[in-house]
């Protein structure tokens, strides 16, 4: 806080409000809304132009609907050199945008500096621990300094430099500006006062039209609980997804303070500080392509939001979606009951005996016995049943084809469509909502994703990157990670954002201009150095092992270990990129972001190949699910079993004997996961244990305990990579499975894939709680931006626990861009594109969770849906006729989607119940 006491009147004793000079207000370059509704209660900022426009924003134009504007500073730090006098001034900016001086040094003091040994200026460079906001904002006389650089003597003064950086900057980065004629000129934004007397200098305005310039001077400061009513805007506080119009910022996950009732009193306070010195006050746009970055991630997000939720689309795709993901767990009803009803009426039905030809008494008794045995035992809940029943399914299972079970499951969902009107939902998709999502995509995503793409990858942004973080200091370096999250938060569903961060995460070094690869390391030098080192791209995955991870860890420990909190950063970060990541290991080959894994994590990455037969990995797969969902707990194994040997009965290239006459299909597929380095091994032995990395299923799974490792594990960072492995490794073996019994399989069947998308999706509270905890730690470096982080998890789309969820559609995503790329189809907002389709109905109904209907659809969405056998047909017969797209002559039709949405919860409460 500044030093005034809670006496807003004690001005005398206030050092920020006794400051005298030249008021100079800076701005940072932000973007605006110029559409909505109410926008005489939510005006757009006004747009940039005249001596205040940087070239940037020509050189990377925003799509119709949005503009450049500028805003005050966001939470941060500003630093400011004044050459002529020789002083070096470094501000905490707060919430608000008011500005807390917390060192004032001489340039001669900052070239003495030496990063690397401790000096008596090292206490003064630090900023304070606490987060600080402006305490005598609410007495004007305080409020206008406040808002403010001033600088003395202005009228004798030339060169003033500023820059505004999102974390606190270090000793190296002190010196580096300070010796560095070009690194300021690069990187500070320079003003001549001496051309200002002269009339006008670049990127500055007279502060007389600060009501003309400034977003937040159009609007009134209020409290923020009254949100949507005054020119107060905190990130996430509406907290669903319902449409908001008119907010020119609510997509930002800047907090937005209004100030017109201060800009007459700020301006005259201004010119009468200035009137000594015959100069004119300030505004001055500082560059900020990070806070840039970050404001169209959010935007991109609330423009998909408002699209999928307008009226006319909401309805609609909500039920589409809920269809597509009812039809194949139909299916697989049908086909569940069909073997159970052929159980019941062969081996397990009690027989009836009269006329001739009957077993003896003694055998007719002992058969009267063994189903009373049986019926006693069902409804007791006893093994002797289950197992009885276990043997009969696999009895009868061998007299049943997969032709069979074909047709019972397309009766069952011609018996579910007919109460559908004719071609619905498939008209609906094809000729209103694919032309209106083609066209979304091509007039508002695209451009969006581009201009997003623009700035994290332009010039700016790597200036700011290379010149405000120390790559020798963990806690720096922490702050350069957030920062690299703040730009690409929720955007790794987007086609061309996702195919990028894959190109980082594919690349064989790590270059300087690799932020995500960069940001994993800390942005630490020498663990970079080291993990460049190692890099072989051309090494398969499978000598992984061999790899110098003691040096490689200890490299990284050693550079952190005075600062612990510093290790939760990175994986925060890769909460915001895992699906790329999934993609990138499908490399198969020793790349900088695999071993970025086991070195975050602090262990080694080991690789087993795994050889075994689909039998035996149902039981995994299962046992997988089960882990992470206990609600799967009472799954039918054998049920499901028996019904996927028909299905793949025909597979014969890939069967194995098993000896007695038995055969079975036979898979191999790779897995890696971390494990604790063992220091007493040396080179040599570590190599020869390669050799011992072909494993049978059944030993691999009891040696692996579980592909999940330490998911739940204290150690946050170690956590989300055992649940990125753990996908990759599930989602390997789902895969291998059905390529090894993919003969005679039509689109509508089962695949094991869909399974580990039930699995997948199952663990998306799992990483919204590691990501949770990781976003509680931040540096002291950057504490503005830890808080930003923290409001944008809960806020934009909950980013970090709202990815984690979206992995269960990742693969089907990074297919759907592969078309896109190919040109046979525009689709660029890739949750869209899977909105209605398979798996990613889960996405779409998420998208829509202000219905109820997200959370309660999953089960449904999951096509395995081990609750299936619970499902009342005529319940869920009676629900489709009278859903959106029902039968036009039903006179009981649901009148809203949260009609709809009730009923369906009220169906998916009683198969719960009976589970």
């Amino acid at each position: 806080m500044s030093e005034a006491s809670e006496d807003v009147q004690s001005i005398a004793n206030c050092r920020v409000c006794q400051r005298s000079g030249l008021p100079i207000l800076p701005l940072r370059y932000a973007v605006t809304r110029t559409d909505g509704g109410d926008q005489a209660g939510h005006p757009p900022g006004p747009e940039v132009s005249g001596a205040l426009r940087d070239e940037s924003l020509t050189a990377m134009p925003l799509p119709q609907g949005q503009r450049y504007t500028l805003r005050l500073l966001r939470a941060g730090f500003l630093y400011v050199f004044n050459e002529t006098r020789g002083r070096w001034i470094g501000h905490i900016v707060t919430d608000k945008g008011y500005l807390i001086e917390y060192v004032d040094v001489s340039h001669d003091e900052v070239i003495a500096i030496d990063p690397d040994s401790p000096q008596p200026i090292d206490g003064r460079l630090q900023p304070p621990a606490d987060e600080q906001e402006f305490a005598c904002a609410a007495n004007p006389s305080h409020a206008y300094p406040g808002r403010c650089v001033m600088v003395p003597d202005a009228d004798k003064a030339d060169k003033v430099y500023l820059s505004f950086s999102d974390g606190a900057w270090t000793k190296r980065v002190w010196k580096e500006h300070a010796t560095n004629a070009n690194q300021r000129r690069d990187n500070m934004r320079q003003i001549s006062l001496a051309a200002w007397r002269g009339g006008s200098t670049p990127y500055a305005e007279s502060l007389e039209k600060l009501g003309d310039i400034v977003a937040e001077a159009g609007r009134v400061w209020a409290p923020p609980e009254r949100h949507g009513t005054s020119g107060t805007w905190r990130p996430g506080a509406s907290g669903t997804w319902e449409r908001q119009e008119g907010h020119a910022f609510e997509f930002s996950p800047f907090p937005f303070h209004g100030m017109k009732e201060q800009v007459e009193g700020l301006e005259r306070w201004a010119e009468k500080q200035a009137e000594p010195l015959d100069m004119a006050p300030m505004l001055v746009a500082l560059e900020d392509p990070v806070g840039i970055a970050a404001d169209l991630a959010g935007l991109m997000a609330v423009r998909l939001k408002e699209f999928m939720n307008s009226d006319g689309r909401r309805w609609p795709l909500a039920t589409a979606a809920t269809l597509n993901a009812l039809e194949p767990a139909i299916r697989e009803q049908a086909q569940f009951r069909y073997i159970d009803k052929r159980v019941d009426s062969g081996p397990l039905h009690r027989p009836i005996f009269a006329g001739p030809g009957q077993p003896s008494w003694e055998e007719q008794q002992r058969i009267h016995a063994y189903h009373d045995r049986l019926e006693a035992s069902r409804e007791a809940g006893t093994d002797f049943y289950k197992n009885e029943r276990d043997k009969a399914r696999k009895e009868v299972s061998k007299g049943i084809t997969p032709e069979e079970l074909q047709r019972e499951a397309d009766d069952a969902w011609e018996r579910h469509r007919s109460r559908l009107r004719d071609g619905q939902p498939e008209f609906w998709k094809q000729t209103q909502f694919k032309p209106e999502q083609e066209r979304f995509d091509q007039n508002v995503m695209l451009p969006l994703v581009h201009a997003h793409q623009a700035w994290l990858t332009g010039s700016s942004i790597q200036k700011q990157f290379e010149a405000h973080f120390d790559d020798e200091d963990a806690e720096s370096g922490q702050a350069f990670t957030d920062t690299v999250v703040l730009c690409i938060q929720d955007t790794q569903q987007y086609g061309p954002a996702f195919e990028k961060y894959l190109e980082w995460l594919t690349a064989p070094s790590i270059t300087d201009d690799n932020w995500l690869l960069r940001g994993f390391l800390l942005n630490l030098k020498v663990v970079r150095n080291a993990v460049n080192a190692q890099a072989a791209p051309k090494l398969k995955i499978d000598q992984v092992a061999t790899l110098s991870w003691t040096g490689l860890v200890a490299s990284y420990q050693s550079a952190t270990e005075q600062f612990p909190d510093t290790q939760a950063a990175p994986g925060r970060l890769l909460g915001a990129v895992m699906a790329p990541m999934l993609s990138a290991l499908d490399e198969q080959t020793v790349r900088p972001a695999l071993i970025a894994l086991g070195v975050i994590s602090g262990r080694k990455v080991t690789h087993t190949r795994v050889s075994g037969h689909v039998d035996d990995a149902i039981d995994g797969l299962i046992a997988e699910m089960q882990r992470v969902n206990p609600a799967l707990q009472g799954a039918d194994q054998t049920l499901l079993k028996e019904k996927l040997r028909i299905q793949t009965r025909g597979s014969y290239r890939n069967m194995q004997t098993l000896g007695k006459g038995n055969f079975d299909i036979s898979i191999v597929f790779d897995t890696l996961s971390v494990e604790e380095i063992d220091t007493s091994a040396d080179d040599r032995t570590i190599a020869n244990r390669v050799g011992d990395t072909v494993m049978d299923y059944n030993q691999w799974r009891r040696t692996q305990g579980s592909v999940w490792g330490s998911v739940g594990d204290r150690n946050t960072q170690l956590g989300i990579v055992s649940l990125v492995l753990g996908m990759w490794a599930l989602r390997a073996q789902g895969k291998a499975m059905d390529e090894a019994t993919a003969e005679n399989r039509t689109e509508t069947q089962w695949r094991f894939g869909a399974l580990v998308s039930g699995a997948v999706g199952s663990v998306a509270d799992i990483a919204h709680t590691i990501m949770e905890r990781v976003n509680r730690v931040t540096s002291r470096l950057s504490k503005g931006l830890g808080r930003i982080l923290r409001r944008a998890a809960g806020g934009l789309g909950k980013a970090f626990g709202f990815a984690a969820a979206a992995i269960m559609a990742m693969w089907d995503i990074y297919n759907a861009y592969e078309e896109f790329k190919k040109g046979n189809w525009i689709l660029v907002s890739l949750y869209s594109a899977s909105a209605i389709t398979g798996a990613g109905a889960f996405i779409a109904l998420t998208l829509l969770s202000a219905t109820g209907v997200g959370v309660l659809l999953a089960a449904a969405a999951i096509v395995v849906n081990i609750f299936i056998a619970l499902w009342s047909n005529n319940d869920v017969q009676d629900w489709i006729e009278k859903c959106y797209f029902g039968v036009e002559d039903s006179d009981e039709r649901f009148f809203s989607l949260e009609l709809e949405a009730e009923a369906f919860e009220a169906l998916a409460g009683q198969a719960e119940e009976k589970s």
